[in-house]
């Protein structure tokens, strides 16, 4: 399936607006997200890109660059329409019609690219259009909200999406066997970053892992960060795990929503600092809240309005569009070797022959 092609992957993380998205569904109150492992409310964990320069490359099967870019590894993976398709069009794919408002149609070149790369008959592949159904919660308005936009703007690019609208139970189980080309879901979790690093790898297939993404690579990733217990040396594991899935395209993190909570402490006290213990907020998702074992009770109070209010990002709760069009399906995928030979991603020096 073309959902499997790097340079689909990528074009569809550049057809993707999270500005807009952050501003139009979310009023503004979120922050654009980068990967699902940590958000800045907890900064021990936090990591986001910065300048450093990063190069994407497609090749052909012999190794020979059809395209590359390079920009600042916060910039890389951001809005740019006409990045995208000038990409697609020199990865061997063409306008089915008119350009900007058509599907594109895969041509020989895409076919011998994904006939190496994941073993695909290229009779299969030549012909074939990027067009792709998106898995939607259909009682969740904003996932329906943002779906509807995703297609009006990807189709720019010549990708196009039919909203594929599910209740939770369809969503399940289409999730979790991988039967969708496009999925739309949020995440939450731990502190600790160690569940979130543990979702994309392949110990969490079948279970945890909604992505359907599995690589040898991202597997050593994770594991590095599981058994080191100084903390700057699993901070730097940590950080390489929101890389991989900041750059891989296969997870699109859109936003961190922010939450608001007000409380009364005229009959109850000692609610703690929640940006410094972001641990005690009620919305996070790993049992009973701290925050219970703390309260203390003082009396029904003398009817004195004392509400407090705050105002945080969310821990861990984030909207992603989980791009299985992008993602490498475990029954396709290569030896990372393999890969490299097709596909190469580099930050700070240009590694090519």
């Amino acid at each position: 399936s073309l959902r499997l092609d790097p340079a689909v992957t990528r074009a569809a993380s550049l057809a993707t607006n999270k500005t807009y998205i952050k501003d139009q569904f979310y009023k503004g109150l979120a922050m654009e997200g980068y990967h699902i492992v940590a958000t800045p409310v907890w900064e021990k964990w936090w990591w986001e890109p910065d300048t450093t320069p990063s190069t994407f490359y497609i090749n052909n099967s012999v190794g020979e660059t059809l395209f590359s870019y390079t920009k600042p590894l916060n910039e890389v993976m951001s809005y740019d329409v006409d990045l995208a398709v000038e990409m697609l069009l020199a990865s061997g794919y063409s306008w089915s019609g008119g350009a900007g408002s058509s599907v594109m149609v895969a041509g020989p070149v895409v076919a011998d690219r994904m006939q190496h790369l994941f073993g695909i008959p290229q009779d299969v592949i030549i012909g074939k259009t990027l067009s792709f159904e998106c898995v939607t919660d259909y009682s969740d308005l904003k996932d329906k909200q943002i779906t509807e936009y995703m297609a009006s703007e990807w189709i720019k690019a010549g990708i196009a999406i039919t909203p594929q609208y599910v209740d939770a139970a369809q969503w399940s189980a289409m999730a979790y066997t991988y039967t969708y080309n496009i999925l739309t879901t949020y995440w939450s979790g731990d502190i600790d970053p160690n569940y979130l690093c543990f979702i994309p790898t392949s110990y969490s297939l079948f279970g945890w892992n909604e992505f359907g993404v599995s690589t040898p690579e991202y597997d050593n990733l994770y594991l590095e960060q599981a058994r080191t217990f100084d903390y700057e040396q699993r901070y730097s594991a940590v950080v390489n795990c929101s890389k991989w899935q900041y750059l891989s395209g296969s997870i699109l993190t859109t936003v961190y929503p922010y939450v608001c909570f007000a409380y009364n402490d005229g009959e109850w006290t000692n609610w703690g600092n929640w940006t410094e213990q972001p641990g005690l907020a009620m919305s996070h998702f790993w049992g009973e809240a701290p925050l219970w074992q703390q309260l203390e009770y003082v009396g029904g109070g003398d009817g004195t309005d004392n509400t407090m209010l705050m105002i945080a990002l969310a821990a861990g709760v984030i909207v992603i569009a989980a791009v299985a069009a992008t993602a490498v399906i475990l029954r396709k995928r290569k030896a990372a070797t393999e890969e490299k030979a097709i596909l190469e991603e580099e930050e700070g020096e240009d590694l090519k022959d």
